[in-house]
């Protein structure tokens, strides 16, 4: 190897030392590659250890880019909440670079400005305007809904993936908003516009600055703030009484001015939804022997590992 090759490699490792180095007063984490980094942590149980032994608010690498980790319902409430303006921005990256300055466009996940408090305003009146709220909206989920039982009869009887279904059904509501016209689960254009949302969601890297990440799996399981923080219990939202009290340390659509647009629409449905399977299934297991794996798929979202459920109708029970 000549000299120049040696005084390219040594040039290389002495930038990712230098950029590894943390800045003065920033908060304290263990050391990553600058390139990698955050992917040596991403697992569910890391954050917890790492924030054991550095506290609520330590900082790695995401990809080549500094990013810092809120763990727990505390830091959670004053970075969303208590200085949400601050830290209302959003970084750079690929999809949304592309969206607003190659299209022109203001977007909701544009950067925090006054564009972007006019298009929240702008969707928050379509979507009263569709119906949100209304009695309207109710009917358009209950048939939706309708149909998921029927596509779920279908399958009944046999272990199945429930997913591609709930998944359509949710798509459907937005569609019949938008177009007045809803999908099959079978249609094949509809499968190709959401395997197309799933990629275009990957390409949302490549943050500029120091990002600000919630982790609100810490949030939902912050046992200062939940009478049963490892349980699915109902009595984690009801008070002394009995009554049904929403706790604050519940974010699961966020908070501050980026609260989540859709939340109303998402209670609507997930309530329509669930009543309307249990009315008319008894769900169940299939492998009763091994416990549901409930590590979650990393991405702009978190959501389930693929799983399998049996449904038996209620009508054949009786």
């Amino acid at each position: 190897m000549g000299i120049l090759s040696w005084l390219v490699v040594l040039s290389i490792l002495f930038l990712c030392f230098w950029k590894s180095q943390r800045p003065k007063g920033f908060p304290p984490g263990p050391w990553s590659p600058p390139l990698t980094g955050i992917l040596f942590y991403l697992s569910r149980k890391e954050p917890l250890k790492l924030a054991q032994k550095y506290g609520p608010v330590f900082s790695l690498y995401l990809g080549g880019k500094r990013a810092v980790f809120t763990h727990g319902f505390s830091s959670a409430k004053e970075v969303l909440v208590t200085k949400g303006l601050e830290f209302a921005g959003r970084p750079d990256n690929l999809l949304v670079d592309y969206m607003i300055k190659k299209k022109g466009t203001q977007y909701i996940i544009s950067p925090y400005g006054q564009a972007w408090k006019e298009q929240r305003r702008f969707s928050l009146m379509l979507l009263r305007n569709f119906g949100l709220g209304k009695k309207s909206m109710e009917e358009k989920i209950l048939q939706e809904a309708t149909c998921l039982i029927e596509a779920f009869a279908e399958n009944s009887g046999a272990p199945f993936d429930p997913q591609p279904f709930v998944e359509t059904a949710v798509t459907n509501i937005i569609s019949s908003i938008l177009f007045g016209k809803r999908f099959e689960n079978n249609d094949s254009s509809l499968r190709t516009v959401l395997n197309i949302l799933h990629q275009n969601l990957k390409l949302i890297v490549g943050p500029w600055g120091t990002i600000i990440l919630i982790n609100l799996h810490s949030v939902h399981h912050d046992e200062s703030q939940w009478k049963f923080p490892h349980e699915f219990n109902p009595s984690n939202f009801l008070n002394e009484e009995g009554d049904f009290v929403k706790p604050e340390a519940f974010l699961a659509f966020s908070a501050g001015p980026r609260v989540c647009l859709g939340e109303n629409l998402a209670r609507m449905e997930l309530f329509l939804f669930l009543t309307s399977i249990l009315r008319n299934f008894q769900l169940s297991w299939p492998d009763k022997s091994r416990a549901p794996d409930l590590t979650p798929n990393l991405g702009l979202t978190q959501f389930p590992s693929s799983f399998k459920i049996l449904m038996k109708s209620r009508q054949e029970s009786n």
